[in-house]
């Protein structure tokens, strides 16, 4: 999973993960007959993770428990696509995930929870929700009884319009979708600018970090766009919204000189060197050992693994 996605799923994840979001987020897109059938006031995040092995490169997942005013227990599993594109195997994924969780449950001996997959999805290729029974469309009725029978929500922002994530009555909720949905159109989040800081504000009227510094990582060559679009806003977010553009700058100008002494410093050996030199690291070899193969000075290995970890500290 490269960069882009893990700056995603870190949004995601960081967003989903506060309670009163996943509520006001539940409230405004579930299903009414759903939504009359939970308990709003028991809604708690729970720690537990049913992603595994097998799944973790495809989706990551931000649990919440509530009961239902039957007094069932309800999982809401929000799950987050790490890819762009359309990926067939997402039934299976999460008739995978329904399996693996009610199962552990079943081995813990512990009582079970209706689970309610709710698959995001915002990249740019057009994407139709599909069952395990559209996968099977060739066999007939008396057949199809043997397949696994179960439904997910799928929320594609990619489809979603607009006015329509604006019914959110989370300010928040609303601008980081919409800058979700919009991630891959500069332009788009250019003009929306404004309208997305002015909307990036918790409930105590605090701008929402996060969110800023998603924006601006999606636009480091349109700084100076954003220092106007600042300019024009409000004197408490103006005054706020800067010092977080400024703090994020300095970062940005430590890290391109530190990369740039670590660059020059390595010089001098080729770059397949250097990918062997990481691949030794990552597996775990020593220093000695591994100037004594490639033939290289331990300083140089002491640069590319300070390298490696100033990479792993940005992600």
């Amino acid at each position: 999973m490269d960069k882009l996605y893990k700056s995603h799923d870190g949004f995601f994840r960081k967003l989903m993960s506060e309670r009163q979001i996943a509520q006001d987020y539940l409230a405004t897109f579930l299903p009414d007959e759903l939504k009359a059938a939970v308990n709003f006031e028991t809604l708690d995040q729970d720690t537990e993770s049913y992603i595994d092995e097998q799944l973790k490169a495809s989706m990551s997942d931000v649990v919440f428990k509530a009961d239902t005013r039957l007094g069932f227990g309800i999982n809401f599993c929000f799950l987050f696509e790490h890819k762009s594109y359309i990926d067939d195997k997402a039934p299976f994924q999460i008739l995978h995930y329904i399996s693996s969780a009610m199962l552990k449950r079943a081995i813990n001996k512990e009582e079970q929870r209706l689970i309610i997959p709710i698959l995001f999805y915002h990249g740019e290729a057009p994407w139709e929700y599909e069952s395990i029974g559209d996968k099977f469309s060739a066999l007939d009725k008396a057949l199809k009884v043997y397949l696994p029978r179960f439904d997910y929500l799928f929320h594609n922002y990619q489809a979603k319009p607009d006015e329509e994530i604006k019914q959110a009555s989370n300010p928040k909720l609303t601008a980081a979708l919409i800058a979700m949905k919009h991630f891959y159109e500069q332009g788009y989040l250019l003009k929306q600018m404004q309208f997305l800081l002015l909307h990036a504000t918790d409930e105590h009227g605090n701008l929402y970090k996060p969110l800023l510094v998603y924006l601006f990582d999606k636009l480091p060559d349109q700084l100076d766009a954003i220092h106007e679009a600042i300019g024009d806003l409000p004197p408490p977010i103006k005054s706020e919204a800067m010092s977080i553009l400024d703090a994020y700058e300095a970062r940005g100008e430590a890290r391109g000189e530190a990369r740039g002494e670590a660059k020059g410093k390595a010089e001098g050996y080729s770059e397949k060197t250097r990918q062997t030199c990481i691949n030794m690291i990552q597996d775990g070899f020593d220093n000695p050992t591994i100037c004594r193969i490639l033939e290289v000075e331990e300083e140089y290995v002491d640069e590319v693994r300070e390298q490696l970890k100033n990479e792993a500290q940005e992600d």
